[in-house]
């Protein structure tokens, strides 16, 4: 267990345990994505090794610039199972059209649709994983 310094009343510090991550989670990173994506492509840095990681919990904002601005933020669980990776998706804000995969080997893709006045579209995400 790593250790931590925290402040408590009276400024002095106090020192606490925190839980440290598997080897296959992903620290926070941002990636550059295409307008009008027909075809799935590979999300750069979020790809899980399928000899060490066994589920992964994924945390991603996409905010595009267009005519229209819009903000989306979804949550992506992915399972390893004999037969490949599952996929659940969930999310909350503007409907973005992005839409996420997983190919058998762990790589998150996803395809998007045509912003009228596109300016710009980032993915921002980190993940945790379980290992095998």
């Amino acid at each position: 267990m790593a250790q931590f310094l925290r402040k408590i009343s009276g400024g002095k510090m106090k020192s606490f345990d925190a839980a440290t991550g598997s080897a296959g989670d992903i620290a926070e990173t941002s990636f550059s994505a295409a307008n009008n994506q027909a075809t799935p492509v590979d999300v750069t840095g979020l790809l899980f090794a399928n000899a060490s990681v066994s589920s992964a919990k994924i945390f991603l904002s996409v905010d595009i610039q267009a005519t229209a601005d819009l903000y989306e933020m979804f949550e992506l669980k992915a399972v390893q199972k004999n037969s490949g990776w599952d996929l659940s998706v969930q999310s909350v804000g503007d409907s973005t059209n992005v839409v996420f995969s997983i190919t058998s080997s762990g790589q998150i893709q996803y395809t998007s649709a045509s912003e009228a006045g596109f300016s710009s579209s980032t993915f921002r995400f980190r993940a945790i994983t379980t290992s095998k």
